[in-house]
């Protein structure tokens, strides 16, 4: 499962902990990307301290840039951006699917933990999906 957002620095990072920490098959795996990252720099403090806070430690996670080769090999894609935002090499792309979940980005961290919670919720619902 690829996960894509904006500057690979929240939404996705949290998507992609999630996913991999409640996954119970080992071949399903998680990475993430964003369109516009912030290649190699750390991720939003707010996103790792929101998740601290449930025991996921998101500390040495860096931003990747998304690019053609990160679809190789993917099953699916799972982005949080709308389809015309997307690189058009993606626009075609199945299966995908579209999730709508504001940008923390300049918010509190209550905030953040709302948007923690939603995509919990959501990586919770795709495992029930892909794993039964």
């Amino acid at each position: 499962i690829l996960f894509i957002c904006n500057g690979n620095m929240a939404r996705s990072q949290e998507a992609e902990y999630f996913f991999n920490s409640y996954s119970k098959n080992a071949s399903n795996v998680a990475i993430s990307a964003g369109t516009k990252a912030h290649i190699g720099e750390s991720i939003s403090q707010a996103a790792v301290r929101v998740m601290t806070e449930i025991n996921i430690d998101m500390s040495s996670a860096i931003s990747e840039q998304l690019d053609r080769k990160s679809i190789e090999g993917i099953d699916m894609v799972v982005t949080f951006k709308d389809k015309e935002e997307l690189p058009s090499y993606l626009q075609s792309y199945t299966p995908i699917q579209y999730w709508h979940v504001p940008n923390p980005r300049g918010q509190g961290l209550d905030f953040h933990r709302k948007v923690r919670d939603d995509i919990e919720k959501h990586v919770k619902r795709l495992l029930a999906e892909i794993e039964s």
